[in-house]
């Protein structure tokens, strides 16, 4: 005589089930995102728009990179978005290097953005006063999928060009062996997966009250 499952034991096994697939979209999912984030292509260089925003974080470089882009005429006008509140000019200027013609006429510096939100509603203000309709964001390459996400839901009408960069500790050829590297793409890939189920849910930003630097 064949015994019978009970009602428990089905929800049991469903939720076994559902939590192994997760877990497998999960892992699917990082595998991706780890290696276009260590291996992918970088910033096309031949890129040209109206303007950039740089989105600064733990790296200098995305500054240099930015200020490079109006130093070489390829973007007219540069956003830096999330500059500490008390920096001058002349300090970003000591760190990203560019001439004073370029930061007097063509660089405006961001300071009120503490969040990749923050960064995002910061680029919608000054698009829409410049009339950006082609914009370059330029961030590092770990970042760059939840960046896009989030400048792109504040400006839909606009062209947004990635131009990622990758410095250390993920530009090394055995980046996959840091336990530092590993906790950092893992730490960022939660965050991803956060602001993606908050817009397409369309959910409020304050669910998502990130503050650590990108």
């Amino acid at each position: 005589m064949k015994r019978r499952i009970g009602l428990s034991t089905w929800i049991s096994r469903a939720i076994m089930a559902a939590a192994l697939a997760g877990a497998v979209a999960f892992f699917v999912g990082f595998n991706r995102y780890a290696h276009e984030a260590l291996t992918g292509p970088l910033g096309p260089p031949e890129v040209e728009a109206e303007a950039a925003v740089v989105l600064t974080g733990r790296s200098d470089a995305r500054l240099r990179t930015g200020v490079a882009l109006v130093e070489r005429g390829q973007v007219g006008r540069l956003l830096i978005s999330g500059v500490y509140r008390a920096a001058t000019a002349p300090e970003v200027q000591a760190v990203s290097g560019g001439s004073d013609r370029v930061f007097a006429c063509c660089i405006d510096l961001g300071k009120q953005a503490d969040s990749t939100i923050g960064n995002a509603l910061e680029v919608e203000d000054w698009v829409a006063r410049h009339g950006v309709r082609r914009l370059v964001l330029v961030t590092e390459t770990y970042h760059m999928p939840r960046a896009l996400l989030e400048v792109r839901r504040a400006i839909p009408g606009v062209q947004v060009i990635p131009y990622g960069i990758r410095e250390a500790p993920y530009d090394v050829p055995d980046a996959w062996s840091s336990q530092r590297v590993l906790r950092g793409l893992l730490l960022e890939y939660t965050k991803y997966l956060l602001v993606h189920a908050r817009v397409v849910l369309r959910l409020p930003e304050e669910l998502m009250s990130e503050r650590s630097p990108a």
